[in-house]
């Protein structure tokens, strides 16, 4: 009988405390139901400095600085946009490159090249600058299926006025 007095001691002290972690329990919840601020209780001697973000604050609460001085000269831009575009012959023959220049003066910015005409088993194989970066070049090729209809590579050239 010894032994279950000391049982008997032992569950009521668990489950004393269960009931005073779970009053714990409560009364943190109560805390943080609590813990909402009335209008205007927080000011800026209760606010540690430094610890707002321009994010904590509504558009239009924070004043702006005065204007910085103006910068340097930026580099010119470009000017004159061009696109051009022409193709190669049109056969069965197979690969085939199109290239495609700029104008005297102009620099190509950008360009591609599509496949015309009958396009069963045909791919393009580059679409590239030109090694000066003046046109853009193409190059078309059969698959191993081959095609014995008529194609052609087409390419555009996209060609600018860069100011220097």
């Amino acid at each position: 009988t010894l032994a279950c007095v000391g049982c008997g001691l032992s569950g009521s002290r668990d489950l004393a405390e269960r009931h005073r972690l779970r009053g714990l329990h409560h009364s943190a919840a109560e805390q943080r139901r609590n813990l909402q601020l009335k209008n205007n209780s927080v000011n800026s001697a209760k606010v540690k400095n430094a610890s707002l973000r321009a994010a904590d604050f509504a558009p239009g609460q924070i004043p702006t600085g005065p204007q910085g001085p103006a910068g340097p000269q930026g580099p010119p831009g470009t000017a004159g946009l061009q696109l051009i575009s022409g193709s190669g012959a049109s056969n069965s023959s197979s690969p085939k490159s199109q290239q495609q220049d700029c104008p005297a003066g102009k620099r190509a910015v950008g360009g591609g090249g599509v496949i015309t005409g009958s396009a069963t088993n045909t791919f393009l194989s580059t679409s590239r600058p030109t090694d000066a970066g003046t046109g853009w070049v193409a190059t078309g090729r059969e698959s191993s299926g081959g095609n014995a209809g008529n194609w052609a590579v087409q390419t555009w050239v996209v060609c600018v006025t860069v100011a220097s």
